[in-house]
C-alpha cells in the first residue's frame, strides 16, 4: 500500500481506511479487526464469494491477510453510505428513487437466503452507494461483522441495533432471515420520511403537525410503496414478505405503471431502475404483458408503445398533495451523527424481560390491548397502522412507554 488516504468508518469490531495499492494505484477499503472477531466475518465472506458481487448487490471481497495481531480484510472502494448521502441530501427521498434501492436490497437478501446467511446488521450505514455520479442509486450491502448462519440464530442472539431491530429479536422469540427484511423496511421508511422510523419520543409537537410544506408524489406509486412497506414491517415474522415475493411486488416490477408509456414520471422511474442488474437468477420478479417484460430492471417501453395489461390499471392521478412535517421531517432530516440511533451497542434488552417459552404470536396478542398511537405520530400515512403497531410493540417491550 502507498499509505492510508483517510479513515472511512469505524464500527463495533474494527476500523476501515481508504488505501491505494502501490503497484496498481487501485483504491481499496481495508478493514482492520481483532483476530478473534475477524474469523467469523471471514467465514461468512468466504460463503458469499460464490456470488457475483455486482449482480447480487454485495460488496466485493478482494483479499485478507494478517498484520501483527490484526486481521486485514480488503474490499472494493465504494462511494458513500446511504446515511451520509441522506444527510447531505437534507430532504426525504421520493418513492421513484427508493425503488432501485429496494430492488437491489431484495436481490441481496435473496442471495443471502439461498445460502442460509442472515446479515443481522442492516442499517443506513451498512448500505453504500457504488458511485452516485456515474450510477445513481446503485447500492451494495456491506459489513458482515454480525452476520451468521440462519441455523446459528437463537432466541438469545444479540443482533441488530435499536433503530432497525425486529420485534422477534426484542421479545426473544425464534428468528430467521425475516429480521433482515424488517431492517430493510426500516431503512426504506427512514429514507422516505427523512428521519429514523421511530425515535426516543414518539409524538411531535402539534405546531409541527399543523404546519408543513406541500410535496408531490405519484398517487398509484405511493400506494404500492406503502403496500410493500406494510408487508415488510409485519409484526408477525411468519407473515412478513420474503425477498422473492418482494421482487414480484408491483412497486418493484412497476406493473401498475406499464400502461402510462408517455408519462414523464414513468420515464424517469425507468431511468432510475436502469442501475438494477437484470439477472437470470431471479425468474419470478417479472410480469409478462403481451410478450413484454414489465419489470423494474427489465422494462423498456417506448413512448409510442401500445401494450396494455389484461388487468385493470388503477385510476391515474398524476400527482397528489401530501402534507409533510416541514421541520420535523425535512428541516431536521438526518441530523447526521447527528442521529445516535446507529451507535446503540449491539445489545438486546435485559434477558429477564425476554420471553423464550411463548410463541411470538401469543405474545403479540397480549400487547394488542395497549392503546396505539395515531398514525401521524410516526409521520406516515394511516395505511401504515400495522407497521406502526409493530414499532409500538417494540417500544412497549423496551419499557420506554
Amino acid at each position: 500500500f502507498s499509505g492510508a488516504v483517510l479513515k472511512m468508518g469505524e464500527g463495533s469490531f474494527g476500523k476501515v481506511f481508504h488505501y491505494k495499492t502501490s503497484d496498481t494505484n487501485e483504491d481499496v477499503a481495508v478493514k482492520f479487526m481483532r483476530r478473534t472477531e475477524a474469523w467469523r466475518e471471514l467465514h461468512i465472506l468466504k460463503k458469499i464469494r460464490v456470488f457475483d458481487p455486482d449482480e447480487n448487490c454485495l460488496v466485493r471481497v478482494l483479499d485478507h491477510f494478517e498484520y501483527k495481531s490484526t486481521m486485514c480484510l480488503l474490499f472494493e472502494k465504494l462511494d458513500q453510505t446511504l446515511s451520509s448521502f441522506a444527510a447531505s441530501k437534507k430532504m426525504p427521498f421520493e418513492v421513484c428513487k427508493l425503488r432501485p434501492v429496494a430492488q437491489q436490497l431484495m436481490v441481496a437478501l435473496k442471495a443471502l437466503k439461498s445460502i442460509g446467511v442472515v446479515h443481522c446488521d442492516i442499517k443506513l450505514n451498512n448500505i453504500m452507494l457504488v458511485d452516485q455520479q456515474s450510477s445513481p442509486y446503485k447500492v451494495k450491502l456491506i459489513d458482515f461483522g454480525l452476520a451468521r448462519k440462519k441455523s446459528d440464530l437463537t432466541c438469545q442472539s444479540q443482533i441488530q441495533v435499536l433503530g432497525y431491530r425486529a420485534p422477534e429479536v426484542v421479545f426473544g422469540c425464534p428468528m430467521d432471515e425475516g429480521v433482515d427484511m424488517w431492517s430493510v423496511g426500516c431503512v426504506l421508511a427512514s429514507l422516505y420520511r427523512g428521519k429514523h422510523f421511530y425515535l426516543r419520543t414518539c409524538q411531535p409537537p402539534d405546531s409541527i403537525l399543523e404546519t408543513g410544506k406541500e410535496s408531490y408524489e405519484d398517487e398509484s406509486d405511493l400506494e404500492e410503496f406503502k403496500s410493500l412497506l406494510k408487508q415488510m414491517l409485519n409484526v408477525d415474522p411468519t407473515k412478513r414478505i420474503t425477498p422473492e415475493e418482494a421482487l414480484n411486488h408491483n412497486f418493484i416490477t412497476m406493473s401498475h405503471l406499464s400502461s402510462r408509456t408517455d408519462d414523464l414520471y414513468v420515464t424517469a422511474a425507468q431511468q432510475f431502475m436502469s442501475v438494477c442488474q437484470p439477472t437470470t437468477s431471479v425468474e419470478t420478479d417479472a410480469h409478462k404483458t403481451d410478450g413484454k417484460t414489465v419489470c423494474g430492471q427489465k422494462i423498456k417501453l417506448s413512448p409510442t408503445s401500445t401494450s396494455k395489461q389484461d388487468s385493470a390499471v388503477p385510476p391515474v392521478k398524476k400527482t397528489t398533495k401530501k402534507k409533510t412535517f416541514d421541520r420535523f421531517l425535512a428541516g431536521k432530516s438526518y441530523s447526521s451523527a447527528k442521529d445516535n440511533i446507529d451507535k446503540v451497542p449491539h445489545k438486546v434488552v435485559d434477558k429477564t424481560k425476554h420471553t423464550t417459552s411463548k410463541d411470538f404470536s401469543t405474545l403479540s396478542r397480549g400487547v394488542q390491548k395497549i392503546p396505539l398511537p395515531t398514525s401521524t405520530c410516526l409521520g406516515l400515512h394511516h395505511e401504515l397502522e400495522q407497521s406502526i403497531f409493530s414499532n409500538w410493540c417494540v417500544l412497549v417491550a423496551q419499557g420506554t412507554l
